[in-house]
């Protein structure tokens, strides 16, 4: 990759990525190798609910090849949505629909050129409610994600943490970043110490905003969140 990103320092404007990555459909919820050569995202056309893509590059000075939809992890299901990988590209986990049901599911591969199998719904993670925008630390130790525990109530943050055997165990709720308003959509820096999210809460400059926080450790809670000025809009 090429220059390490200083989180210390604002963020440039946005700008769309080059290449057939984008479409004219949807695309959300991309996640990154370490070494930025391959992505996987979710894209939606119409009124369909969400399929799973994963597109490649041999460089990071070149844009992303055609991407490859995964349907092997859809079989059985009505949509598959919003992945998040390890950094090494090894481990998945993603949002299965089956009718008006959503579960948190995982699959994984012996390498980074192979292909995603031993799917499975992670139960482990004994969610309660509607569960969404599954987001794992670079090095698998945390995984995120979003409940609400009925229509219409807010979404917060919950998190599993992986034991010593590499199994992650029942979720918690991430109290540190709570607010009255719903949160989702996460993202981490390289090292897990600092956190990228969407929130609704009140400090923001429109419905939605992009937050962060950071913390000392992976053991330590995170501190208080404050707006990332630069990449929102009112």
């Amino acid at each position: 990759p090429g220059a390490k990103c200083d989180l210390s320092k604002p963020f440039n404007p946005p700008v769309a990525l080059q290449g057939p990555v984008n479409s004219a459909g949807f695309e959300v919820a991309p996640s990154l190798m370490k070494n930025e050569l391959a992505i996987v995202f979710q894209r939606t056309v119409g009124p369909e609910g969400g399929s799973m893509m994963l597109a490649t590059r041999s460089s990071v000075d070149v844009p992303f090849g055609e991407p490859v939809e995964l349907t092997a992890l859809a079989q059985g299901l009505d949509a598959i949505q919003q992945p998040t990988m390890t950094s090494d590209g090894l481990l998945l986990f993603f949002i299965g629909l089956r009718g008006p049901d959503a579960a948190i599911f995982t699959a994984s591969r012996a390498s980074p050129a192979g292909e995603f199998t031993n799917r499975r719904r992670a139960d482990e993670l004994r969610w309660n409610g509607n569960v969404s925008f599954p987001a794992l630390t670079p090095n698998g130790a945390e995984l995120w994600f979003s409940v609400d525990p009925g229509v219409g109530d807010p979404r917060h943050f919950f998190r599993s943490i992986r034991d010593n055997l590499g199994s992650y165990g029942a979720s918690s709720p991430v109290n540190e970043l709570t607010s009255p308003l719903s949160e989702a959509g996460i993202a981490f820096s390289e090292d897990g110490l600092t956190v990228y999210f969407g929130s609704e809460r009140a400090g923001g400059k429109g419905l939605s905003d992009i937050w962060t926080a950071s913390r000392p450790s992976m053991a330590a809670p995170f501190g208080t969140p404050r707006v990332v000025e630069e990449l929102n809009a009112s």
